[in-house]
């Protein structure tokens, strides 16, 4: 794809730079979606075993520029670092109740999770998006097979607007925020996910 945007002059070697194409903005809505189809595909690794992100710069991409400097994450970013810093490991199967939303391809959980277990560093993560506009939903964990468990990070990102998107003059409104974790033992622990919400939670588990 070298040069496949750049427009041919009267030389061999004179180029022009063409104008800007397919830099689209992404919203709260879009980071969500993306986020989505990142559990299906942890929670499908058993046989999808690579999945590539094509363009990271501007083009459809998670970071953007601007001629003369200057640069944002765009929404799609954070779901996009979260599975690719945590996601690493073997990932579980959990087993999920949640209420369903009704959708064109049939009924759909309001609550999507995956886990994903590092042995070497006897950490657990634990994503879960929620798809609900209106409502938020509790998320119980039942970890005691973990022996003693401990939360040490919980991260958010959620909105009262789902078209908002990140600018050159707003470049963090739409962006995860750190909540404080639970305190004490987390065998058993209860977190409330907010409507429209990515979630990020990491625990230390010792047996």
């Amino acid at each position: 794809e070298w040069n496949v945007w750049y427009q041919r002059k009267q030389t061999r070697f004179d180029w022009e730079e063409a104008p800007p194409i397919l830099e689209d903005q992404y919203s709260l809505l879009d980071a969500l979606t993306f986020a989505g189809m990142a559990l299906t595909l942890i929670n499908n690794s058993d046989r999808v075993k690579v999945a590539c992100l094509a363009q990271l710069v501007n083009g459809i991409a998670p970071i953007f520029t601007k001629k003369g400097g200057g640069v944002i994450r765009q929404s799609t970013f954070y779901p996009f670092r979260d599975v690719s810093r945590y996601g690493r490991g073997t990932a579980l199967r959990a087993v999920v109740a949640s209420p369903t939303v009704e959708t064109v391809y049939g009924d759909a959980p309001v609550l999507h999770t995956a886990a994903v277990d590092d042995p070497e560093s006897s950490t657990l993560t634990v994503f879960c998006l929620n798809i609900d506009e209106k409502e938020g939903h509790e998320l119980d964990l039942d970890l005691r097979s973990f022996g003693k468990v401990t939360m040490i990070l919980r991260e958010e990102m959620s909105g009262s607007d789902p078209d908002a998107v990140n600018t050159f003059d707003s470049p963090d409104l739409v962006r995860p925020v750190s909540l404080e974790p639970a305190k004490g033992p987390c065998e058993r622990c209860a977190v409330r996910i907010r409507p429209l919400s990515w979630n990020v939670l990491r625990f230390k588990y010792s047996n």
